[in-house]
């Protein structure tokens, strides 16, 4: 079975979703080039429609879309991925011997080169989609990062002297709430980009990266 583009289908209706799409991509907070990807997605597909493409390709497409960010339709969490500046600063300031948590790991973007830069540390990532936790998995091979499969709702956040997350703005009341609940005082939890309406962060660091990364700090008081 293929799929292709009638000569007298009206492109409009299809033309227009890059538009609500970038939108969303936006509201999300997606960044830099991650706009570039959200943005041309559709005219993407008008092509390959175009080219008369098995229609088996978009059913192993939409599977491997899912399993790369599940979480982006259930939670409004995308797939970001974190800067070297990101990992430089953290590399740079983390305290000695603290344990790490990478709450939303990805494919290891953090995780990974912290542990390598930091072998002090104690580095965790846990990652709920299964194909990101399996390609941060093998990334992680050779170096002491920890990769967890696993709800970051379900992990003991009192387990960890830092928590670094990259969501969206949509989980943020909840990683705060969760924060305050079982962080140990004195805990870091730093925020890649994302604020918490109502609480100010203690520190911010902007970066300059593609992304124009901006971390923000918090500081358990618990």
């Amino acid at each position: 079975m293929t799929m292709a583009i009638s000569p007298g289908l009206p492109l409009a209706p299809v033309w227009l979703a890059m538009p609500l799409a970038l939108g969303l991509a936006l509201i999300l907070g997606a960044r830099g080039w991650l706009l570039i990807v959200y943005a041309g997605f559709w005219p993407a597909l008008v092509g390959l429609l175009s080219l008369d493409v098995p229609g088996w390709w978009f059913g192993a497409a939409a599977l491997l879309l899912f399993a790369l960010s599940r979480h982006a339709i259930g939670e409004r969490v995308p797939l970001f991925l974190s800067s070297k500046a990101v990992v430089a600063r953290l590399a740079a300031e983390l305290p000695a011997g603290a344990r790490v948590a990478d709450m939303g790991c990805g494919i290891g973007s953090v995780v990974v080169p912290l542990a390598r830069l930091r072998p002090d540390l104690h580095v965790t990532g846990v990652e709920g989609a299964w194909l990101t936790w399996l390609i941060a998995r093998l990334r992680a091979v050779n170096s002491s990062a920890c990769i967890r499969y696993g709800d970051i709702w379900r992990q003991d956040w009192q387990a960890f002297d830092v928590i670094y997350v990259y969501l969206s703005p949509v989980p943020m009341p909840r990683v705060w709430q969760k924060f305050q609940a079982e962080a140990l005082p004195g805990a870091w939890l730093v925020s890649n980009t994302f604020g918490i309406d109502g609480v100010p962060p203690v520190r911010q660091a902007g970066l300059d990266d593609v992304m124009q990364s901006q971390l923000q700090y918090w500081i358990s008081a618990r």
